[in-house]
């Protein structure tokens, strides 16, 4: 028997009943400790809240009973609860592992044209996500609202607004292929500059 602290967190072993409540490698954390007196002193039917449910004896029920054992609530990190008798955790929460989560980050555009191309940005997007987490990213455009039209006078006016504030254009992989291309032809011209001086000495 295991009686977890208070908003200790990490992944539980239980026992059978209980163990296939649990999601596996899931992080549970306890929210609260109730001995089986304090449950019965507000009136409740132990056995037929956390026992009876499960098909556990009343034998295993009253020895618990006896021994006042405490009632444990784990929440999961999605919100599911599980509330369990400590005489049925088997193994303390392990905190020797790194908790991961699924995570996406979201970047607000507001509206904008139905034809803008994205693509340099979203491949912007990949490259920062790669350069400096060395996550490979999936990007995608998700629409938010129904579409709604403004007039074209509108239209050009906040076109010329969001082109006033653009300082950089394409992606920085773009960028330095351009960079290259003109260093190579650059390069080029030096060697013909460098061939027509070495012809007329």
């Amino acid at each position: 028997m295991f009686t977890p602290l208070v908003d200790s967190a990490g992944t539980f072993k239980l026992k059978a009943p209980f163990d296939k409540l649990v999601t596996p490698n899931s992080v549970y954390t306890c929210r609260s400790i109730r001995s089986i007196n304090d449950y019965l002193a507000l009136g409740d039917n132990v056995f037929e809240k956390f026992y009876e449910p499960f098909n556990i004896d009343l034998e295993i029920y009253q020895d618990d009973l006896k021994n006042n054992v405490k009632i444990a609530s784990l929440q999961a990190g999605i919100g599911e609860w599980i509330y369990v008798p400590c005489s049925f955790i088997e193994e303390a929460p392990s905190i020797n592992g790194v908790k991961y989560v699924s995570l996406a980050l979201g970047i607000l555009l507001g509206a904008i044209p139905d034809s803008m191309n994205l693509e340099s940005i979203i491949e912007q997007f990949k490259e920062i996500t790669a350069h400096t987490l060395g996550i490979e990213s999936e990007v995608k455009a998700v629409l938010l609202d129904h579409p709604s039209l403004i007039s074209h006078e509108d239209h050009l006016r906040l076109e010329a607004i969001r082109a006033s504030k653009i300082t950089s254009s394409g992606s920085d992989k773009f960028i330095i292929q351009q960079l290259q291309r003109e260093g190579e032809l650059k390069d080029k011209k030096i060697a013909e500059l460098e061939k027509y001086i070495k012809s007329k000495l």
